[in-house]
C-alpha cells in the first residue's frame, strides 16, 4: 500500500465474508514503463533508458584495447573508425571536482545516443537491466535538464533516470 500511495495512486479493499475480498489498486496515469539500464556513479544508481544506449565499452589501459584519447583537451574514444566524445557522469552531474574521464582502467563507457548524436558516458559500472515505472519530478528539477524523472528500484532505493537527449544538448562538446 505505501509503495501505491508514494506514487500517487490509491488503494481499496472491500470484504464481504462469504463472498470474497476485492482490491483495487487505481495507479496514475502520468505514470510509464519503460526497460532501463541501472548504472553506478559515485556510489549512487542511476537509470538510462535502453531505448538510447548502443552498447558498452571496457577501456583497456593495458593492451591494443579501445582507449581514452585527447584531441583538442577534449576526451574521446576511437571507435569503428569515428571518434566517440565523453563524458563522466559525475562530471556531468557536479558530483566531483576531479575529471573521471581517466579512470579507464576501473570504468565503464555506455555508448549513446540521442536523436543523430552519439557519445560515450563513462560509469563505475552496470548493474542490470529493470523495467522502471516513471515518475515525473517536480517543475523545479525538470528544468535542470539532465533527469527525465525518478523511479523506485526493486530494493526501494530511490533512482533519478537520465534524461540523455537533455544531457547531449547541455555537456557534448561541438554537437
Amino acid at each position: 500500500r505505501s509503495k501505491i500511495v508514494a506514487i500517487g495512486g490509491t488503494v481499496e479493499v472491500e470484504s464481504s465474508v462469504g463472498r470474497g475480498t476485492t482490491w483495487r489498486l487505481r495507479i496514475p496515469l502520468t505514470l510509464a514503463i519503460i526497460s532501463a539500464l541501472i548504472v553506478e556513479a559515485d556510489g549512487e544508481l542511476y537509470a538510462i533508458p535502453a531505448t538510447n544506449v548502443l552498447e558498452f565499452v571496457a577501456p583497456d589501459v593495458e593492451s591494443a584495447g579501445p582507449k581514452i584519447e585527447y584531441v583538442g583537451g577534449v576526451p574521446v574514444l576511437r571507435r569503428r573508425g569515428s571518434l566517440l566524445p565523453l563524458l563522466g557522469l559525475t562530471d556531468v552531474l557536479g558530483l566531483t571536482d576531479t575529471p573521471d574521464v581517466s579512470q579507464q582502467g576501473s570504468s565503464v563507457i555506455a555508448v549513446l545516443q540521442a536523436n543523430s548524436r552519439r557519445f560515450g558516458l563513462i560509469v563505475s559500472r552496470v548493474l542490470d537491466t529493470e523495467e522502471i515505472v516513471v515518475m515525473p519530478l517536480s517543475a523545479r528539477l525538470t528544468g535542470i535538464g539532465m533527469h527525465g524523472g525518478a523511479t523506485l528500484l526493486g530494493d526501494g532505493r530511490v533512482s533519478l533516470i537520465l534524461d540523455v537527449q537533455g544531457i547531449a544538448r547541455m555537456k557534448v562538446p561541438g554537437q
